[in-house]
């Protein structure tokens, strides 16, 4: 599965390395809202992450184990991002630097032999699903 994610964002960046400036990316877990996550839940973290990508200035976060609020509050703190997201019992996103990239197209498929309709995949044990965007701009490949 993380091959085939990692694939298809490859190929999505291969097609902005063209022309220009540095594209630095990321994919990170936020490990959603666990309950018993004592000293780990997210308003012990949620600082942690922003100082983070502030850190490494990402232009391009794939979020995994995300929830809506999740990506709100990153949103508002760190106003250069937007998103896209399939909330879900697997939620995931990914937010994109919006002053450096354009949203052309977003969508999701889930890793299966239906990929149009929730469900596990091969020999899964819960479902897997993969959000996907187009984005145009002027940057090369840096960090995967």
């Amino acid at each position: 599965m993380k091959s085939t994610i990692s694939a298809i964002i490859i190929f999505c960046l291969y097609l902005l390395q063209a022309k220009g400036q540095d594209l630095v990316v990321a994919s990170y877990n936020l490990r959603g809202h666990v309950a018993t996550g004592i000293g780990n839940l997210w308003e012990d973290r949620k600082l942690l992450v922003v100082n983070l990508i502030e850190k490494y200035q990402f232009d391009i976060i794939g979020l995994q184990e995300t929830e809506a609020d999740m990506a709100g509050y990153l949103i508002n703190t760190l106003p250069r991002f937007d998103s896209i997201g399939v909330f879900t019992k697997i939620p995931t996103g990914i937010l994109y630097n919006k002053n450096r990239l354009t949203l052309q197209n977003s969508g999701h498929f889930w890793l299966s032999a239906t990929p149009d309709t929730e469900s596990k995949g091969w020999d899964a044990k819960f479902e897997r699903i993969c959000a996907i965007l187009t984005l145009t701009g002027t940057a090369r490949i840096i960090h995967c």
